[in-house]
């Protein structure tokens, strides 16, 4: 497969393939070679599913971004390795118990040290989650008999990055716009203080 081809889409076979000629580039250490063939299918592949039941769902987007954030950290741009993997790491706290979550996290904050240092680093985090904002953009017209949309932005900016602590998604809840329990801004601030990329940029040791 020609990964200069330009396409409007490729079928999900292709798509598999280039993750595994992602792979293959990886281990010989031919890091722009395999970013080129991990970025390749990214807006084309029609036929394969987005969302949780066969596709990435969030820990998934964030298992691709990692992939990428290695690339470019191997052909040193690490600035571009932590900008990738920031705006969604802090996003995905119902998956902070995997081990594969957990050397995400691991990596992320070691580079972070690497670029500015731990002391700063910290500091800077620390500062910008002081400034965290949680808002509610509702959309009054009516989708459905009994359903209203919408979106729930809670988020901090972190070295000029918007962080997400919740994937952004546009929800439909009744008519009286009654938060459910998964959204509520507690609950979000909690599962964020169980992220594991959190608590080494938080826990002394």
């Amino acid at each position: 497969m020609d990964v200069e081809k330009k396409n409007d889409s490729i079928t999900y076979s292709e798509n598999a393939a280039c993750w595994e000629l992602y792979t293959i580039f990886y281990a010989q250490k031919k890091y722009r070679e395999a970013l080129n063939y991990l970025n390749y299918p990214v807006g084309k592949v029609k036929k394969f599913r987005t969302g949780c039941s066969g596709g990435f769902g969030d820990f998934g987007k964030l298992q691709f971004a990692y992939k990428q954030s290695l690339c470019y950290y191997n052909l040193n741009n690490k600035d571009t390795a932590v900008s990738i993997l920031l705006p969604i790491i802090y996003s995905v706290g119902g998956m902070s118990d995997f081990s594969s979550f957990n050397s995400i996290s691991n990596f992320f904050v070691s580079t972070l040290y690497e670029l500015y240092g731990r002391c700063e680093t910290r500091q800077l985090f620390d500062n910008a989650i002081q400034t965290i904002a949680y808002k509610q953009n509702i959309d009054e017209k009516i989708l459905a008999p009994k359903f209203t949309r919408v979106e729930i932005d809670y988020s901090f900016y972190f070295l000029n990055c918007k962080v997400n602590l919740n994937n952004g998604t546009a929800y439909l809840f009744t008519k009286d716009k009654t938060i459910p329990p998964f959204l509520d801004k507690e609950r979000l601030w909690e599962s964020f203080l169980k992220n594991p990329a959190y608590k080494l940029l938080t826990v002394e040791y």
